[in-house]
């Protein structure tokens, strides 16, 4: 980035660029055309035909990956819907772009912090050393130490409702082989799996929403991709919500904050919907 800043041409391009990032991803509706016509514009920005440097071509692809993360910060958590047509712009984009799932995993695990992983961020850096107040915020994916908790959850929340709507979106052509797992479709039940075995992470009064997004979104798929095994890791997810999690009675996945317990609820009612979804299925195929 300090490349493209220290050089006024290539600083001018990006500049360009980023305004039309944000004008193209503020621009979508759930629209097949509008989605494939934003697509398209926005590859031939980034792919010209004389190709940008490569330190242009990285910033832009930065500079891609904040539009769409800030669009799910602020529409996505307004409005769930909207984070459909963002996740075929991205997924289509991911599919396209070289490079371009790197370093969209790398933004927004830099604003979700631990959470698109999953992982509970340690109280040590890569190279043993304490964290301090303002390295850990910056971790956990916090603007700053003076961001509230909720305005920090709702960003977190948009963000992830959108990761699992491109984890679950299906793409016209087949997958580059060089797509990185963590943006492909068998993350997904990774996740949740991770997840269940995480007391750490299943104590947050973030889990339960979590959770309950990830059900929200790709729920009803799941099933039929992983059927039996979809529906034991679904009783599992039950128990915690409802017994507690790992054998430990009473300890239930988002702890006794209100936050917690409110999330908890939607996440048992979630659960309790696609396992009646699935009765009523198995009935109809009987009959």
């Amino acid at each position: 980035m300090k490349v493209v800043k220290s050089n006024k041409a290539l600083k001018s391009t990006w500049t360009a660029g980023r305004r039309e990032f944000t004008l193209r991803i503020g621009q979508l509706t759930n629209d097949p055309q509008a989605i494939l016509r934003i697509t398209q514009q926005i590859v031939k920005i980034i792919c010209p035909l004389q190709p940008h440097p490569e330190p242009l071509y990285t910033a832009l692809l930065s500079s891609l990956a904040k539009a769409i993360l800030l669009q799910a910060e602020t529409e996505v958590s307004a409005a769930k819907r909207s984070a459909v047509p963002l996740a075929q712009v991205t997924a289509n984009l991911l599919n396209t772009l070289h490079d371009f799932a790197d370093v969209f995993w790398a933004k927004l695990c830099q604003r979700a912090g631990g959470w698109p992983i999953p992982m509970v961020v340690p109280a040590q850096d890569a190279a043993g050393r304490p964290f301090s107040d303002d390295a850990r915020c910056r971790a956990l994916g916090y603007r700053s130490k003076d961001e509230s908790l909720a305005d920090y959850t709702t960003r977190v929340f948009g963000m992830m409702r959108l990761y699992f709507q491109i984890l679950v979106t299906p793409i016209d052509q087949p997958v580059d082989g060089t797509v990185m797992m963590a943006v492909r479709l068998p993350t997904y039940w990774i996740f949740l799996s991770r997840m269940l075995k995480d007391p750490h992470l299943l104590d947050s009064s973030m889990a339960p929403q979590i959770l309950y997004i990830a059900l929200d979104v790709g729920g009803s798929l799941a099933r039929e991709v992983w059927g039996q095994q979809w529906v034991r890791l679904l009783a599992v997810m039950y128990e915690g919500v409802s017994v507690g999690f790992h054998g430990q009675q009473g300890r239930l996945i988002g702890g006794e904050s209100a936050e917690g317990v409110a999330a908890r609820v939607r996440l048992q009612l979630e659960i309790e919907r696609i396992v009646e979804d699935l009765a009523e299925a198995i009935d109809v195929s009987h009959d």
